[in-house]
């Protein structure tokens, strides 16, 4: 990994005068997760943010960075393994990058856990102090909150949450495509992802007597 995942505060406080973050629409793909040699998994966020600079970057640690497309024209990939550089910015913008996420067995990002009882696969996510970034492209400051729109594909038969009410679930091949609802603005380190063959119960809570 290269010197520049580390997240200086004179640098991400010039960012984020620059940039005013608005939504982030975060799709993952997690249909190969329980797969024996499953490492990495595809990941997308598209960011709308104005900006007062003409170029930025967006922070991920992955496996690769596969496309790079800002105001509906495709850029040259500009990744050292931590930094996503983006250029050509107007005063306000749509940058979706894609690329390919790493499963982690140390609890920062996306955890894989394979449990020896039943053998099979539990997700997930771990982003403090600044790991949400090991996921999915990201501004990786707190003070560049952002509304989150998750959508997460997942083999069928899984639990899948996240921080919005799910909205909808439709098949597709290998599994199900789970849609939430957007949530309020939020710092990326307090979104969340957890998926697998979890059990779930409702709670119901008695009514105050008056």
């Amino acid at each position: 990994m290269t010197s520049t995942a580390n997240l200086t505060r004179d640098e991400t406080a010039a960012r984020a005068a620059e940039i005013r973050l608005e939504t982030v629409d975060v799709e993952v793909d997690l249909r190969d997760a329980a797969s024996a040699d499953a490492a990495t998994f595809p990941t997308a966020s598209t960011l709308v943010f104005a900006a007062s600079a003409t170029q930025t970057w967006i922070d991920f640690v992955g496996a690769s960075v596969d496309e790079v497309i800002v105001n509906g024209a495709a850029q040259a990939v500009d990744w050292d393994g931590a930094r996503v550089r983006v250029a050509g910015l107007t005063a306000h913008n749509v940058v979706t990058v894609r690329g390919r996420g790493k499963y982690s067995s140390s609890g920062e990002g996306l955890h894989r856990f394979r449990d020896p009882v039943d053998d099979a696969v539990y997700l997930y996510t771990q982003y403090e102090p600044a790991d949400s970034r090991r996921v999915y492209p990201v501004f990786e400051q707190p003070d560049l909150k952002a509304r989150w729109r998750f959508v997460v594909s997942a083999p069928d038969g899984w639990e899948v949450l996240s921080n919005g009410a799910e909205t909808g679930r439709e098949s597709v091949a290998g599994g199900a495509r789970v849609t939430f609802a957007q949530t309020h603005p939020l710092s990326s380190y307090i979104t969340a992802i957890a998926a697998g063959p979890y059990l779930s119960r409702a709670i119901l809570v008695p009514h105050a007597r008056s």
